[in-house]
């Protein structure tokens, strides 16, 4: 009796599917409680060996599969080979019933030698996690100096990955990079060859970046330990787009760089840098000697907070308007009253609320201050407005400028002409999706959001629009992003050439997946410019992509695709040239996301190919 309640427990447990993790753990623990809580033999959960339930009518055999003695590397390794909502278990088409009690895995069955295979299988796949979750590593030294290895690393990685997924792709397999360290980089991979030959790759890089394109000899200038004199001295010696120090380099004939490093904000340095040490040295004494001067003469060491506004984009805009364009209105107020400041407003990521006022006399300094105190005050009386609209316009982001574009007008005549023919004062802010209008008197604010509101409605009825048709493209977006590239050209040029030579008025959407969208105010209209950009899709396709193409699966795990893409590709593409030329098959392969993209100008070629590739990705898979 005691056998067979044991066996219809476990069965329970263990065919239970999508059970979670810790659910599973704590009914086995229960189960074991009552066990002993009724004086019941306990359940035997070891894994150096079978352990059957039941009698010999209806047995059922569980075996443990241990991941790793580390509890957060058993959570990788099992989640790992679970995969995303059991993706990887499924993929195996496994006869047993797969459990995860812990972090261990266990294999259950009512067939012994079912249940041992089943094991094998599943110790094999933990052994190819295990190996790509604990990589070979080695590492590559590149520079002492933070600066100068952060320049190293930024080269070798390139924009976006760039010149890593190049070197990767000759090499022929994956490898992934580490850089966090200052003066090493470290190359990881589950291949020993392959590990050594993109360390030897990127040692070769290091030491040519360093020949090549880094100064070899650099010294580090103090400016000033005070943030805001630091970045006056910095900007007086680098001068306007560089002029100051292009014209030092130009007096004294020396070859040398200067650069002001993002770390040095708060440490107060600039660093000149050279390919000749005696150069460097000098020209970093003559550096010193400018910093000196303008310490002496130029610096403003007294200075004065002004507070602007507590929110961010108020801030920002109070700034703005006192500052004018190109520096307009701070001059004319500093020249009405004869001072001599500068004002200092930081970057907007540095989460501030004032401006400070800058000088080298403290009575000066709060004049100034005290004249840009009431310019601010005035700012905010007039433009910080007590009242305020909200319009909504499209969620669209190309509508919703539409529609604010044609109610601003060319250069805001639009705008100034509802102003004036309403006799509203009233303040026009365009914001994502809506449109904010603001002013002093709640009845004005009220009558032009009205005024704005017959606007945006008479637009939308006049240009969006009342006939539309779907144009299907391609499902596949990359393909789909093609077609609309060509059709639309650069800036809309090739658009706008089919709208001249076909006399039609419409417009055309390609923000949706597989297809474009044609509008217009005339049906005619719209089915004849439907009818234009279908045939322009058909020659897109003719000319561009091949008619005959096959999907081939490869991995959802990211590395596993590229390693797998790597390998049947090669070195410059020598594997895949070899496979060409041995089968004497002509076809194209592309690489996506998760799969690959085989296609030809012949239907059996293209299936041979996808055949001979499906073999070569499950042979690489296991």
């Amino acid at each position: 009796m005691v056998a067979f309640v044991k066996a219809c427990v476990c069965r329970l447990i263990s065919y239970k599917h999508q059970v979670t993790h810790f659910g599973v753990f704590r009914n086995v623990k229960c189960i074991q409680n009552v066990w002993l809580s009724r004086g019941l033999p306990s359940l035997d959960l070891r894994s150096c060996s079978f352990t059957n339930y039941g009698n010999d009518q209806d047995q059922l055999y569980r075996m443990k599969v241990a991941t790793h003695e580390d509890s957060e590397l058993q959570k990788q390794i099992a989640a790992a080979f679970i995969g995303k909502g059991g993706r990887n278990i499924r993929k195996f088409g496994l006869d047993c019933q797969i459990d995860l009690i812990g972090a261990d895995i266990w294999v259950s069955g009512k067939d012994v030698e079912g249940v041992q295979k089943t094991v094998d299988r599943v110790t094999t796949e933990v052994q190819k996690i295990k190996n790509s979750i604990l990589p070979i590593q080695e590492t590559v030294l590149t520079d002492e100096d933070e600066y100068f290895h952060k320049e190293i690393c930024s080269i070798i990685i390139g924009k976006g990955g760039s010149k890593i997924g190049s070197l990767i792709f000759e090499i022929g397999d994956v490898f992934s990079l580490n850089s966090c360290d200052t003066g090493r980089v470290v190359v990881m991979g589950t291949d020993t060859e392959v590990v050594r030959k993109a360390s030897e790759k990127i040692q070769q890089e290091v030491q040519r970046i360093k020949n090549e394109v880094l100064a070899t000899f650099s010294e580090k200038v103090l400016t000033d330990e005070n943030e805001v004199s630091h970045r006056q001295i910095c900007r007086m010696i680098v001068g306007k787009k560089g002029a100051n120090i292009k014209r030092l380099i130009s007096e004294t004939g020396m070859d040398f760089d200067l650069e002001v490093p993002f770390e040095s904000r708060t440490n107060g340095y600039v660093i000149v840098t050279g390919a000749d040490a005696e150069v460097v040295k000098r020209a970093a004494e003559i550096v010193q000697q400018e910093i000196q001067i303008i310490k002496n003469g130029n610096l403003a060491t007294i200075s004065e907070k002004v507070l602007t506004d507590e929110v961010d984009d108020n801030h920002f805009k109070i700034s703005g308007l006192l500052i004018g364009k190109q520096g307009e209105n701070i001059r004319r107020i500093l020249s009405a009253t004869e001072l001599n400041a500068k004002l200092n407003i930081l970057a907007k990521n540095e989460k501030i609320n004032h401006i400070n006022v800058l000088g080298t006399d403290v009575e000066m300094v709060n004049r100034v201050a005290e004249k840009v105190q009431q310019e601010i005050h005035r700012i905010k009386e007039q433009i910080l407005l007590p009242f305020s609209g909200k319009l909504l316009t499209d969620e669209d982001e190309e509508i919703h400028n539409r529609i604010c574009g044609k109610i601003m007008g060319n250069r805001g005549e639009n705008l100034n002409r509802i102003r004036s023919e309403t006799g509203l004062n009233f303040l026009f802010e365009a914001y994502e999706g809506h449109i904010l209008i603001s002013g002093r008197e709640a009845e004005v604010v009220n009558k032009a959001v009205e005024k704005v509101q017959q606007e945006i409605d008479r637009i939308k009825d006049g240009s969006f629009l009342p006939f539309s048709e779907k144009v299907l493209t391609d499902e596949d977006e990359e393909i789909h992003n093609r077609i609309c590239g060509k059709i639309m050209g650069k800036r809309g040029e090739n658009l706008n050439k089919m709208r001249l030579e076909t006399g039609l008025d419409f417009h055309l959407q390609t923000t949706h997946k597989g297809h474009i969208i044609i509008s217009g105010t005339n049906a005619e209209v719209v089915n004849r410019a439907v009818e234009k950009v279908k045939q322009e899709i058909h020659r897109i396709k003719d000319e561009s992509f091949l008619p005959f193409s096959e999907k081939v699966l490869t991995d959802a795990d990211e590395e596993i695709h590229r390693r797998i893409c790597g390998k049947i590709l090669g070195k410059r593409g020598e594997n895949l040239n070899r496979m060409q030329l041995e089968t004497g098959l002509d076809f194209h392969l592309q690489t996506h996301k998760g799969y690959i993209i085989i296609s030809g100008t012949d239907a059996e070629v293209v299936n041979r190919a996808v055949e001979k590739i499906q073999h070569m990705v499950r042979r690489f898979q296991n």
